[in-house]
């Protein structure tokens, strides 16, 4: 399981049932449809819409549980011609696997994005609280400064201050000096409390890349083939099997060893 702070977690079997029900789906296999031009090489001369056409042609394309096994998945694709259909099955299952990597790891992009975008705005808030605490520290200095001029109180070296000892105790010429540092700072970063961890953790974020194309959502436990006995219909289709096994946790894994690997580059 990939798990980041303020961000969806990825593990086997969400990407399993990402997979599954991407294989379903109604736009991909319209997206294939077109992509293939199924409707310009075999339905050209059809009488039929456009839409007609696209309905029966998603039903050609079946996904079913296996009975023996509930984790694996069968995809049939019915078509006339053996060799048309196992390159149909292969490249529906190419496209489903792609499309479904590329959702899933543009998620966990917009993530990671947004998470990022937090924690700047976390700095950026951290950052005006503190500019405004220094302000307010030195107003309190100057008043207690002006404080210490009117009743001529001088600096007494070796005594040790107490909290409930007005701050005026200090001298003037203390405070006047603590004025003067406190507003010539720079920058308030190195006083700001987990500032620095903030900034790691952007760091550690903004390296973190993904190579797409060395994850898949799915096995391919057995290859497309026509069966000895084809189920025929009036257009003697083949039915075609095509296996997909369990995801044994490929993208996670991926995904989290690329995370710890970063983490661990940073840290060193």
């Amino acid at each position: 399981m990939l798990s980041v702070p303020g961000m969806r977690e990825i593990d086997a079997k969400s990407v399993y049932t990402r997979f599954k029900r991407d294989l379903s789906s109604r736009a991909l296999q319209r997206r294939f449809f077109n992509k293939q031009k199924l409707i310009e090489k075999y339905f050209s001369k059809s009488e039929k819409s456009k839409e007609r056409i696209f309905e029966e042609l998603s039903k050609l394309v079946i996904v079913r549980a296996e009975k023996n096994n509930p984790d694996a998945l069968s995809v049939l694709f019915q078509w006339d011609d053996p060799k048309v259909s196992a390159a149909f099955a292969n490249d529906f299952i190419r496209l489903v696997d792609r499309v479904t990597i590329d959702q899933l790891v543009s998620g966990l992009l917009y993530d990671i994005r947004n998470h990022i975008k937090k924690l700047e705005n976390t700095i950026i808030s951290k950052r005006a609280i503190a500019k405004k605490r220094r302000e307010d520290d030195v107003m309190q200095l100057k008043e207690n400064a002006m404080i210490a001029e009117e009743l001529g109180i001088e600096p007494q070296l070796g005594v040790v201050q107490c909290t409930e000892t007005p701050l005026y105790y200090r001298g003037a010429l203390a405070l006047n000096t603590e004025i003067r540092i406190l507003q010539a700072r720079k920058s308030d970063d190195a006083f700001i409390v987990g500032l620095r961890d903030l900034q790691e953790e952007i760091t550690r974020l903004r390296g973190i890349k993904i190579d797409k194309t060395k994850l898949k959502a799915a096995n391919i436990d057995q290859a497309p083939y026509a069966p000895e006995n084809p189920t025929r219909s009036r257009k003697k289709m083949i039915m075609l099997g095509f296996i997909l096994g369990v995801l044994l946790g490929i993208f996670a894994a991926f995904i989290r060893n690329f995370v710890n690997n970063q983490s661990r580059e940073n840290n060193k």
